[in-house]
Parts: structure tokens; C-alpha cells; sequence
């Protein structure tokens, strides 16, 4: 599915009523949990108690939920559900967004077509009527190199706003290059790797860029050019990158586990940054005072178990297969996760739904074990 299908869903609201009026407040909403799935995720599952969880219906209630709501449904010959009229409004949506893209397609030719033929390049050739900004080198190596040092990250320019003009890299001072705003640098990087700059593709990219520059200290510039590599390296293992490659977080798994990648230079940790980390080690290590280790991997292991049936493939593998148990206490589960960046994944994924008895709660920490 595509990432649009995470933020919106066609509900005509009269016939919905019309076809739920015998319903009661929990099969509605419980019908609504499983439209919204289906449509985010394909067929649901086979399995009913996986549908109880989606449908978020205690077990005691679930058997006359489904004999209600199994109506709506079709059983495909796997096993899985399929809602027709949910399956039919997908097919015309794709196939809006096929025309619209041909559509496109077509536009751009015929101005490409239509441009002079003596410019000297093709961001020349493209006519004055295009708003789009022209390819922005920001001099990212093909083989990776030396960072510059970086004096901050810069704020993103609001979507509204022209991209400032740039000069080319020789012609730049290390100022110039170290003022680059994330959206320019996320034109150049999308162009080094092939990425159409379609839809809000730009914006995704140049977010990445951002967030990376902020949590590093960097540049936008050198934020860039170490995500560049590690694109590289990612497609070297044979993966696919792109915008869900960025728009799932992707590009910052060469440094979730602290890892520098090749060629990477950050700054030397200050002297306040090191207190803070180890302040951050002694919280955690309070915290995990008492801890059952071993429960805490028994129901880990239930709750990852149902996460995957439930979940997207892409999903599971970014937010959920990082986390660590690191046991129970007073009735939580205590994860750690690679940083703060996970801290919204078990409310999002609703852990507490698959916790086994006597655990109630979930509790993050962040950040390296102590050695």
C-alpha cells in the first residue's frame, strides 16, 4: 500500500449509518477499526483472535461481535477477509492515482519536449513558467569522503518559500556550503540517488535531513552527504531506496545502534553531552533495579509474536524489531529503545492489548546499555 493509505480512507458517512444501524456502539467501532486496517494493510488475517485484537473487542464479547460483523465481510479462498465495497473504492483510488501520474508524465514531456534545443543543460531548458527548483549541487562524493565540521543544524524554509540561489561547488566558500538549507540539499541528494522529487517526496528527503543534521550537530550539508553513503551501503545489501526508505526512518539505521558509518567524523562529545549521557545510563539503571529479566523476555515474545501477525512487514522491521525487553517490574514491561525517536511506538501499536496476565503497562528507556 502506499504511505497515503496511513492518513486517509474514503467513508461515505450516509451510506455507512444506513448500513450500520443494527450495530451497537462496540460493533461500530469495532467495524470501523477493521475498515481502517484492511485499508491500511490488504486482507485481514485468517486468524479470529487476531481480528479481536484489530478490532479491539475483549474476548468475552468477540464471539457475537463477529457473528454480526462477519456480514460485511467476504472470506477469500486463503482464508483471509476482504470488504468488497472497501476493495472497490482501492481499485478506483490506484486508479485515479495511475491517470494522475500519466497525466504528469505526459505534461513533463511535452515540456521537456518543447524546450530549447540549444540550451546547455537541462535545468536551463526547463521553462520559466516551471516552479520547480533546478538541480542543486551540494558536492556529495560518490564514494564517500571527509565531513566538514558542522556549527548547528538549520531550519527547514517554509514550503512556500523559493529555494535561495546557489552557487556552484567551486565557486562556494565552506560558509556557503555550511549554509545550505535542508531543502536544497534534499534536491541534490535525491538527484544523486535516482529519486523522482514527485508528490512529497522532496518534503520527506529534506525532513531526513533535518532531523539527522539536528540530532548530529551537522550541517544540513553534512547531514546530507553521510545519509548519501549510507544509501549507498544500503543498496550495495540490495535494498530499494527510496521515499518509503526515508519516510520510514531507514536512513538512520547505519547510527541507531551507535555505530559510525565508513568516513563518518561527529564532533567529540562535549563535556556536558558526556554527563548527560551518563545521567541517562544511572536513570535507566534505577529504573531497571529489580527487574525480571526473564519475564520480561517471556512476554516480549508474546507481545512481538501478535505485533507481527498484525502489523505490516515494513512496519514491524522499523519501529518494533529494534526494541529490547529488558524485564518486568511492578507490573510493566520495560523496552529499551535505540532513542527517543521510539517512544511513541508502544502507544501507537498498542502493546497493552497483547501483555500476558500480571503485566499491565509498558515503560521505554532509551539509549546504550550500561557496560
Amino acid at each position: 500500500m502506499s504511505s497515503s493509505a496511513d492518513i486517509w480512507m474514503p467513508l461515505y458517512i450516509g451510506d455507512y449509518l444506513a448500513d450500520t444501524q443494527h450495530l451497537t456502539a462496540e460493533e461500530s467501532g469495532a467495524y470501523l477499526h477493521l475498515l481502517m486496517h484492511s485499508w491500511k494493510n490488504g486482507p485481514l488475517p485468517a486468524s479470529l483472535d487476531v481480528l479481536r485484537r484489530i478490532a479491539k473487542v475483549e474476548k468475552d464479547a468477540w464471539s457475537n461481535a463477529w457473528s454480526t460483523l462477519q456480514a460485511f465481510f467476504k472470506q477469500c479462498p486463503d482464508g483471509t477477509y476482504i470488504q468488497e465495497r472497501l476493495e472497490k473504492e482501492r481499485a478506483e483510488w490506484n486508479s485515479k492515482k495511475l491517470k494522475s501520474a500519466e497525466k504528469a508524465q505526459k505534461a513533463a514531456n511535452t515540456r521537456w519536449k518543447n524546450a530549447p534545443s540549444i540550451a546547455p543543460s537541462n535545468t536551463q531548458a526547463m521553462p520559466e513558467q516551471c516552479p520547480s527548483p533546478s538541480p542543486l549541487p551540494v558536492n556529495l562524493p560518490p564514494n564517500g569522503g571527509d565531513l566538514p565540521h558542522a556549527r548547528g543544524a538549520r531550519e527547514e524554509l517554509p514550503p512556500s518559500q523559493p529555494l535561495p540561489a546557489i552557487k556552484p561547488p567551486e565557486q562556494r566558500t565552506q560558509a556557503e556550503t555550511d549554509s545550505l538549507e535542508p531543502p536544497q540539499v534534499a534536491h541534490a541528494l535525491a538527484e544523486k540517488l535516482s529519486i523522482p522529487l514527485v508528490g512529497s517526496t522532496h518534503h520527506v528527503v529534506s525532513e531526513a535531513v533535518r532531523l539527522f543534521a539536528a540530532e548530529t550537530k551537522t550541517t544540513p550539508h553534512a547531514a546530507g552527504m553521510v545519509i548519501y553513503r549510507a544509501a549507498l551501503e544500503a543498496r550495495k545489501r540490495a535494498v530499494e531506496v527510496n521515499r518509503f526508505w526515508f519516510e520510514d526512518g531507514k536512513w538512520r539505521t547505519p547510527t541507531a545502534s551507535g555505530e559510525p558509518i565508513v568516513g563518518m567524523r561527529l564532533a567529540k562529545p562535549s563535556a556536558e553531552e558526556t554527563a548527560e549521557r551518563m545521567a541517562r545510563q544511572a536513570a535507566n539503571e534505577r529504573v531497571l533495579e529489580g527487574a525480571d529479566r526473564a519475564a520480561g523476555l517471556s512476554a516480549w515474545q508474546q507481545v512481538s509474536a501478535a505485533l507481527r501477525q498484525e502489523a505490516n512487514a515494513q512496519s514491524f522491521a522499523t519501529w518494533v524489531k529494534p526494541l529490547r525487553p529488558e524485564g518486568v517490574k511492578e507490573g510493566r514491561l520495560i523496552l529499551r529503545g535505540p532513542n527517543e525517536h521510539f517512544g511513541h511506538v508502544p502507544q501507537q501499536f498498542n502493546f497493552e492489548r497483547f501483555l500476558p496476565q500480571g503485566v499491565t503497562a509498558v515503560q521505554m528507556i532509551f539509549g546504550e546499555a550500561s557496560a
